[in-house]
């Protein structure tokens, strides 16, 4: 586990590797370690007990035991760490890959916006806990079929063809306009909100752009430009 130790705390490092180099979850190829952010989820001790049958690093991040400002708004101080568990097999498909981090991130209350194939970390500051005589998470091949990156691709497409023929609104477009959005959920709204103007209105990316960034609620918003940039790829605007 050492080299484990030295690349969790010394490096950028990542659970998961990318064909030609391209960090993005097109190019996943494998995970041999499932690797959780825990945030505002799970205590180190609520943590502990879940994995005290497992092999596992559970190392403090940078945060952790601080007081945090997100979006604009101060965390209070609380466990913040990261936790690396070896799978049972190497997962080679990126559907598998992520229904199997999600179970372990459901039961540990882990960053759900951290679950992507395309995750890289910041190096933890310390390694805290630690366990090599437990077993390895056991890898679930036989993923359920809705489960799927092609079935979830369709089932989005049949929604956006929906919002093509009706005047009604998604709810989380009405949610970015109105500004009504939790500090957690902004991204992901942006994201969609995004690809709603793009796919089903079909607006050019200046007038996105410019749309978008007159919301109180989201034109500071430090990733603002690169998730509206995002969704124009994913749409095939440019």
């Amino acid at each position: 586990m050492q080299h484990l130790f030295f690349c969790i705390t010394e490096r950028v490092w990542s659970n998961c590797i990318w064909a030609g180099c391209y960090r993005e979850d097109q190019a996943f190829v494998a995970s041999h370690y499932c690797a959780l952010d825990i945030d505002d989820g799970a205590t180190k001790l609520e943590a502990l007990e879940i994995l005290k049958d497992y092999n596992y690093i559970l190392g403090a991040t940078k945060s952790d035991g601080l007081e945090k400002v997100e979006n604009g708004k101060v965390k209070p101080p609380m466990d913040r760490f990261r936790v690396v568990i070896p799978w049972s097999e190497p997962i080679y498909s990126l559907d598998v890959y992520k229904y199997n981090i999600k179970l372990m991130a459901k039961k540990l209350q882990a960053d759900k916006k951290a679950l992507d194939g395309a995750r890289c970390w910041q190096p933890c500051k310390q390694i805290d806990y630690f366990n090599h005589q437990g077993k390895n998470l056991q890898v679930i091949v036989d993923i359920p079929e809705e489960e799927r990156e092609d079935a979830k691709t369709k089932k989005f497409a049949d929604i956006q063809e929906y919002y093509k023929n009706t005047t009604r609104v998604p709810q989380y477009v009405e949610e970015v306009l109105s500004g009504q959005l939790e500090a957690g959920d902004i991204n992901d709204k942006l994201l969609l909100t995004a690809y709603y103007l793009f796919q089903v209105k079909e607006k050019s990316f200046d007038y996105v752009m410019d749309f978008l960034g007159g919301i109180e609620a989201i034109k500071n918003h430090s990733h603002f430009e690169t998730t509206v940039i995002s969704a124009a790829k994913k749409s095939g605007v440019f």
